[in-house]
């Protein structure tokens, strides 16, 4: 195979002689062919300052050909004939490059590769991801640890480096349905699929809509291998078009893969939660543990909270949880003034131009027949299940946490320390305790029949002295799972049409990777029928740590928000 690095230059000598010097300082480069790509200054006001700009670079380039020839197979300086355009100069440059080559590495001339970026590149062709139908390419750029406007307080990036380190980041890659535009690797039969898409106008963001449209994917690193430092240049493309106040989004990477020491082996997927790990690096919320007491909170701006009931258990849950977190919030009496929709499958009353609404641990009751297209203002922190994820449109999947936030009670209420009084406790739902009383559960010996309406630590208190749990309510199926309690869901003769055909109970134990167990109680059933349904389900273990550690950092973003320090 024969592989190229592809550098586009325009006007900017002091950020491609930074590019330059990263590239000189790469592992592995020796059988990769090095292509310097100029466009032509055009007509124009500033055509002799650009014209000056551009013998600059063209003077970089000769040096470093000078200088570093041998760590190259090749090096050559090409460039357009007429002045092209930023996009049009990629295309020109690449339709070159596949000419002769069959794999490139694309850069514009304001980045910084760390040592190992072209091993990186490498290691992820090598391992076939660009085999894979809906894989166009390989970014060197990473969304992630990424502070865009925020100013970092001291000694985070320390922290971010310590962090990234002890997780072994450093060799973890995701998905995504974007192209970064700065930097990215492909191959001839990749490029073929989208280089005419990129070679138009505007066709670094016409390539992202084809991958939202097509649902095809680039792969990112978690940590970067490619640095962006040209956002800002007064001589940069995003400031001639917007002016230095208009560029929306400013990278800032703070940590590379030069800040991290490397982990054996090839890269790998990353096994957390993407959505999780996007809020921890960006929003300046994360890696401060353990959470501030409730006392220590500052409520600045508290979250306008709706919920249904707050007699049901599952719609206290968040009020409770909120509270142990520090979270501020106030309730309000209807959906429509609120600005936080917690846990619930309540999702369906969101519109897709919803005003203004931040989506915590919710689900949708129904499922849907396609994904819906919720607009700008409605922001998705946490959804219960992976059903419920698909059901959203994908452009609005990659910074989502999944799983009930009522599993975090698990961390909250001291179930350990409750003595297990019975073999087996029943949870009818509001709309099946009619139904249950009829069937005469509570003769049964060693068995409690828990009032979902009761206050909500008693509730737990109650779910925790089982030893098995059969409950018609979603909630008491997360309580029991939370605290390790064998479960399953009870369908009670005579009682209510379950809404959705179930469908929120299977959302919800989709993020913690099981099927849910159905099990009618009828005139007939017996509690040592039920009991033994319960023990032939397989054991459960308990809630991972990462579904747990993900929900608490949508937490910490809603405390940090409400205190002014991010924005969501």
């Amino acid at each position: 195979m024969s592989s190229a690095i592809v550098v586009q230059c325009f006007i900017k000598p002091d950020t491609l002689a930074g590019l330059c010097a990263s590239l000189a300082a790469c592992d592995g480069t020796r059988s990769f062919h090095l292509i310097f790509w100029t466009d032509l200054p055009g007509p124009g006001r500033h055509a002799e300052r650009h014209h000056t700009l551009h013998q600059s670079v063209r003077a970089v380039v000769a040096d470093f050909m000078r200088d570093h020839h041998d760590r190259f197979a090749s090096i050559t300086l090409l460039g357009n004939s007429e002045n092209k355009g930023t996009c049009a100069t990629c295309r020109a440059a690449l339709d070159h490059a596949f000419t002769l080559h069959d794999f490139v590495i694309f850069s514009e001339d304001d980045t910084i590769f760390t040592r190992d970026a072209r091993s990186w590149f490498a290691a992820l062709h090598d391992g076939g991801l660009l085999d894979q139908p809906d894989i166009l390419a390989l970014a060197g750029e990473s969304i992630y640890f990424d502070a865009r406007r925020e100013t970092l307080p001291e000694g985070y990036a320390a922290k971010a480096r310590q962090v990234a380190a002890a997780r072994g980041l450093a060799a973890d890659y995701v998905k995504l349905n974007f192209i970064p535009s700065t930097c990215f690797a492909t191959t001839r039969a990749k490029w073929a699929a989208f280089g005419a898409v990129r070679g138009q106008p505007r066709g670094d963001e016409d390539v992202c809509t084809l991958c939202r449209e097509q649902n095809l994917h680039c792969i990112f690193p978690v940590v970067a291998r490619v640095k962006d430092i040209g956002m800002l240049h007064a001589d940069g493309y995003s400031v001639r078009v917007l002016g230095p106040d208009g560029v929306r989004e400013i990278k800032n990477t703070y940590l590379t893969a030069d800040d991290v020491p490397p982990r054996a082996g090839p890269p790998v997927p990353y096994a957390g939660s993407m959505g999780r790990l996007f809020e921890e690096s960006v929003k300046l919320a994360g890696f401060d543990a353990p959470l501030p007491a409730p006392a220590a909170r500052i409520a600045a701006r508290p979250w306008k909270l709706w919920c249904f009931s707050l007699r049901n258990f599952g719609d206290a849950l968040t009020p409770y949880i909120m509270t142990h977190y520090g979270v501020p919030f106030e309730l309000v009496t209807t959906f429509e003034a609120a600005n936080l929709l917690g846990i619930g499958s309540n999702l369906d009353r969101a519109r897709r131009d919803n005003p203004p609404l931040v989506v915590w641990s919710a689900g949708f009751m129904y499922p849907k027949q396609r994904p819906v297209p919720y607009g700008p203002d409605v922001r998705f922190l946490a959804v219960r299940g992976h059903r419920t994820e698909t059901m959203i449109a994908p452009v609005r999947r990659a910074d989502i946490a999944i799983g009930d936030g009522g599993l975090l009670v698990g961390r909250l209420f001291n179930h350990e320390k409750v003595a297990k009084t019975h073999d087996l406790g029943i949870i009818p739902h509001m709309s099946d305790v009619r139904a249950a009383a009829s069937l005469a559960l509570s003769q049964w010996a060693g068995t409690k029949i828990i009032d979902i309406l009761a206050p909500l630590e008693q509730v737990l208190r109650d779910i925790a002295a089982c030893r098995r749990i059969a409950s018609s309510s979603l909630h008491g199926i997360v309580a029991a799972d939370a605290f390790a309690v064998p479960s399953c869901y009870a369908v009670f003769k005579g009682g209510r049409d379950v809404e959705g055909e179930g469908y929120k109970y299977d959302d919800y134990a989709s993020a913690l990777g099981y099927a849910v167990t159905r099990v009618e109680i009828g005139p007939a059933t017996t509690r040592e029928g039920v009991i033994a349904a319960i023990d032939q389900i397989p054991v459960r273990p308990p809630p991972a740590a990462s579904v747990l550690d993900d929900l608490e950092m949508t937490l910490q973003v809603l405390r940090a928000a409400a205190r002014g320090l991010c924005v969501i």
